[in-house]
């Protein structure tokens, strides 16, 4: 019979070594199985947009100044339109081959989830319900703002608090009717909701008088004045918060190659932005030797393959449509009717919290 050796101290440390880098080696290579199997998984949202040759965004039943309004000649623009079309270079080469689908806000919902539309761009918050309840997705914010209250300068009010009792009017089937009721609950002071399913309705309201005060967000409450009112004077934007509020693309859960394209398509506006290029300048930043530019720009491959996009797709959304500050200028900042500072909108060195991840 063959005695069996007993395993030395010094062999056994061995072992465990051993067994500890086979099992680091298969967890890798099921990760790496993981990860190769979620980059080849379709996506049926793009699949969808490439067979029908055209994005399907949410757009707008009534003007919403600075984020989606039409002109005299039936073109639409703003904040929301340019992130849609930015998307529709990225996947098919062209801002022509993007359709507005007008939806309320009340029915954007429901269109997402019956895949009447591709994406929700449409000043809409990101907030826990949506994400889980909902079954929704939420890009990247691309815009960082907040619920506001605007009165009647007539009525002498400085602060919100002064409203006790008042009649409020805001927008169904939003964040904002949340907001003011958590504001007056936390101040202990009475009010009166009137909710609006149409943008139109709510703003006519307020300047009908039938209620005392109108709560949106910032931008909005900018264009109503500005656009709405007959004298803007005559209204006060007032300094209280209700409450901050993060503005992101919503698509539906489980395509997250899709998500991807649109995380990457707003973080390539920002990342421009902050490498300084612009529309004018985009073909001859080409040139420039910083390795983030060239492979932002295509310059150097690996960032459309990852995405499933051509190489090119970021210079051709900054070529046509420039960076995010370019976008907000036009749109909302100083190139615009409404001439809003960008606050937090700003790159992060400048004091705002825009920032783009790593291309690498």
């Amino acid at each position: 019979m063959k005695t069996l050796t007993k395993k030395t101290t010094t062999q056994q440390p061995a072992l465990e070594r051993a067994r500890r880098r086979a099992a680091a080696l298969a967890l890798g290579c099921i990760g790496l199985i993981g990860a190769t199997a979620a980059s080849a998984a379709p996506s049926p949202t793009i699949d969808a947009i490439v067979k029908r040759g055209e994005l399907l965004c949410s757009g707008a039943t009534v003007n919403s100044h600075g984020f989606q309004a039409v002109d005299a000649r039936g073109v639409w623009s703003g904040l929301d339109v340019d992130i849609c079309k930015a998307l529709a270079i990225s996947i098919l080469g062209s801002e022509k081959k993007m359709k507005l689908v007008p939806v309320s806000f009340v029915q954007r919902f429901p269109a997402l989830q019956g895949s009447q539309i591709d994406i929700i761009v449409k000043s809409t918050a990101w907030n826990l319900t949506r994400n889980t309840d909902l079954g929704f997705m939420f890009s990247t914010p691309y815009l960082f703002t907040g619920a506001a209250i605007m009165v009647y300068k007539s009525l002498g009010v400085t602060k919100g608090t002064d409203l006790d009792g008042a009649t409020i009017c805001t927008s169904a089937g939003t964040t904002l009717e949340k907001a003011t009721a958590d504001f007056f609950i936390k101040h202990n002071k009475k009010y009166k909701l009137l909710s609006f399913d149409s943008a139109i309705e709510r703003d006519q309201a307020y300047l009908a008088r039938r209620c005392d005060a109108i709560v949106n967000a910032v931008e909005q409450l900018s264009a109503v004045r500005t656009f709405s009112a007959p004298n803007a004077a005559d209204h006060v934007i007032l300094p209280d918060s209700l409450g901050k509020e993060v503005q992101a693309a919503v698509v539906r859960q489980g395509d997250d190659k899709f998500l991807n394209v649109v995380n990457w398509t707003i973080f390539a506006l920002i990342e421009a932005e902050e490498l300084g290029i612009t529309a004018a300048n985009v073909t001859a930043k080409k040139s420039d030797p910083d390795p983030r530019v060239q492979k932002l720009l295509g310059v150097l491959p690996g960032v459309g393959k990852k995405l499933g996009l051509r190489e090119t797709w970021a210079y051709e959304v900054i070529k046509q449509l420039g960076n995010y500050g370019e976008i907000y200028s036009r749109n909302l900042g100083a190139n615009s009717a409404l001439k809003i500072d960008p606050r937090y909108n700003k790159p992060w060195f400048k004091g705002g919290v825009m920032y783009a991840p790593s291309f690498d």
